[in-house]
């Protein structure tokens, strides 16, 4: 067989396929479709920290979808329960799997700590370039603005949430903090300090959680 045939034999195996999963998508019931999207984007919206994390302007429009999104995943579900109270005599245990759908993804949602998860995910991926950051700002190649913020280079941007870290030296204890959200008057993310740190310098209102991550890092979060 030539090369010409291989090709034509190859291009007509992918249309085929192509064809079949197709024609598979367009039997799937409309309920079923919509049971997949809606837990699609629940699933999406338990790791919206994540997101708004890498797309700070996208969790904006993120929020003003919440009502919309939480109309149409009761809707789905609720017409899920239907579907398997008034088809099970027809087609058996088929027509419980829209639910289960729903009933899986709610047992993880309410089971799953994804801002947690996503959190020590985070610390641990960005670790080493903080650590590259935190020498930079020692040796004095990074320069800090007002207030001691400091633009990051463009290869330690996603250090922290907003390009930019906020640097202390007002004491012998240099303590530097890598923010995982920032808001007009409350703040989260990681710092490092030679010592314990002084929160004040970073609060911008009350103290929500404090933890110690390990030598030198911490764990801040306030309102």
């Amino acid at each position: 067989m030539d090369d010409d045939a291989i090709a034509s034999s190859l291009i007509l195996r992918d249309t085929d396929m192509r064809s079949k999963i197709c024609q598979f998508i367009r039997e799937i019931p409309l309920l079923y479709k919509l049971a997949y999207l809606s837990n699609i984007l629940l699933l999406i919206w338990c790791f919206r920290d994540l997101f708004s994390y890498f797309f700070p302007n996208v969790s904006l429009l993120a929020s003003l979808l919440v009502l919309p999104f939480l109309i149409f995943y009761t809707t789905t579900l609720i017409w899920s329960a239907l579907h398997t109270i008034l088809h099970f005599k027809q087609i058996g245990i088929k027509s419980f799997l829209p639910f289960l759908i729903h009933t899986l993804m709610l047992g993880l949602l309410f089971n799953v700590n994804f801002t947690q998860v996503w959190l020590s995910l985070n610390f641990d991926i960005f670790l080493h370039s903080r650590e590259d950051v935190v020498a930079l700002v020692r040796s004095g190649q990074l320069i800090s603005g007002s207030y001691g913020r400091t633009e990051l280079p463009r290869q330690y941007l996603w250090t922290s949430c907003d390009g930019t870290i906020d640097v202390d030296k007002s004491t012998e204890t240099m303590e530097i903090l890598f923010c995982t959200f920032s808001g007009f008057d409350s703040v989260a993310g990681y710092v490092y300090s030679d010592r314990s740190p002084d929160l004040h310098h970073f609060s911008r209102g009350k103290i929500l959680e404090f933890q110690k991550l390990r030598e030198h890092w911490f764990w801040l979060s306030t309102t």
